[in-house]
């Protein structure tokens, strides 16, 4: 796939990408929060992206795809795996966002590089990525055997979020995306990660389903890979859910009117 696509779509410059510490970034201050960390960022042709807050992925994403690094997504963080993506991508580090995730990756052998925002300063329009570049290599869960890897072009997650957006329609302007899905999971990765940077509408973060109940957001509209096992029925009154494509559903008790 030739030419290049934007890091970001339907973003004004002064728009909301996301909400780092309760405070709104604009698409300008993230464009240049990513430059900035990226030309920190070790020379590797991969990054393993261990983030676990929504918009420390963001933008630990964006910093790599600007040098023209590969993001690999693991598809667990137990050790045994790190130690096998290590193993596999020798050449690779790791992107982190908490103490605690980096002594781990470091007790795994990987090279370890903290993720920090500076938003002192704007950069405007968004950085142009190569279609052609490889930007993300994630692997199935492995339930049916090993792990299988599934690299996935610029190009292709672009035109990914753009069939999203073609489905279910365009969110309107006031909207925001809020995922329950960890990033490093295909469904999440589409959803939290991609739609967001190519929609025009922000990432709030990533959250557990349950908390959504006493979470102050209203309006909610839920896509769903799955219906989840024990869902409770308060929740599925608080959360229209449009288009679900319910491939296993449990109850876990009979659900009242």
């Amino acid at each position: 796939m030739s030419g290049t696509r934007s890091l970001l779509q339907g973003f004004e410059r002064d728009a909301v990408v996301t909400w780092v510490d309760g405070q709104p970034l604009s698409a300008q201050g993230f464009c240049a929060a990513a430059a900035t960390l990226g030309a920190r960022l070790p020379r590797a042709p991969h990054a393993l992206n261990l983030c676990e807050q929504g918009p420390t992925f963001l933008l630990a994403a964006a910093a790599a795809w600007g040098r023209g690094q590969t993001l690999v997504l693991p598809p667990d963080r137990l050790a045994r795996t790190v130690e096998r993506m290590h193993a596999r991508f020798a050449d690779a580090y790791c992107l982190c966002d908490t103490p605690g995730v980096a002594r781990f990756a470091q007790r795994q052998g990987m090279r370890v590089f903290d993720i920090q925002y500076d938003v002192r300063a704007d950069r405007w329009p968004p950085p142009e990525i190569p279609s052609s570049l490889i930007a993300a290599v994630l692997f199935t869960s492995g339930s049916t055997g090993e792990p299988k890897p599934h690299a996935k072009t610029w190009g292709e997650l672009v035109e990914g979020a753009v069939t999203f957006l073609r489905a279910f329609g365009q969110p309107g302007t006031a909207s925001a995306i809020l995922g329950t899905v960890a990033p490093q999971h295909m469904f999440g990765f589409e959803t939290t990660i991609l739609l967001p940077l190519q929609s025009g509408v922000g990432n709030i973060a990533n959250a557990v389903l349950a908390g959504l109940l006493t979470a102050p957001f209203e309006n909610l509209t839920a896509y769903t890979e799955v219906l989840p096992d024990g869902i409770s029925p308060d929740l599925v009154r608080k959360i229209m859910i449009d288009n679900p494509h319910a491939t296993y559903t449990r109850l876990k008790q009979p659900v009242r009117a």
